[in-house]
């Protein structure tokens, strides 16, 4: 056995012992995040969960197919983060607006500070707080997936096709930034 296979193996068993969530890539094309539920001889049982905390069932591979591992990531943190708020339970986005007219929608989302997605007519997706609008403009502090700031984004509301609110990426991006400044 190689020095990499005996430590890839060191690893799993190290996050198996941890409990500690570990990125597996396994042969050229398959990335999966989980826990280490078993280990034996060659083989491996990986508890998948997902981006945002949810489990996905199990993967089972061997440690020949595994190319590279990693673990204690930023990405893996905010999993961790996530999976630990849906064992707790979720203080999500709740409520409705008293129109569905962007106007009243913006005001609504505004004055609760609720996480926004704003699907723009180029295909993009837009996550963030919206901080200020008019009748012809948003202007939107933009959340990244691991619940950073990144920055404002100033743009026409004509480009708004449809906003979205309550749903997993807007939930997860909330909870991480929420958490990131400590609220």
């Amino acid at each position: 056995m190689s020095e990499l296979f005996e430590r890839i193996r060191q690893v799993l068993f190290d996050c198996h012992e941890r409990e500690e969530l570990c990125g597996v890539h396994y042969e050229p094309d398959s990335f999966e995040v989980g826990f280490v539920r078993e280990i034996d001889g060659d083989s491996f049982r990986l508890e998948r969960i997902d981006r945002y905390g949810q489990n996905w069932g199990s993967f089972v591979g061997t440690l020949d197919k595994v190319l590279r591992v990693q673990y204690g990531t930023q990405y893996m943190q905010a999993v961790q983060l996530l999976l630990e708020r849906q064992k707790r339970g979720s203080n999500g986005s709740r409520g409705a607006p008293d129109s569905l007219e962007m106007e009243k929608l913006l005001a609504f989302v505004t004055s609760k500070n609720i996480m926004v997605g704003i699907h723009t007519e180029d295909g993009s997706i837009l996550y963030g707080y919206v901080r200020a609008y008019s009748d012809d403009h948003i202007e939107l502090e933009e959340i990244s997936f691991l619940g950073y700031e990144d920055g404002r984004r100033v743009f026409p509301i004509e480009d708004v096709m449809r906003l979205t609110y309550g749903g997993p990426d807007e939930e997860s991006r909330m909870f991480l930034n929420r958490v990131r400044l400590g609220l």
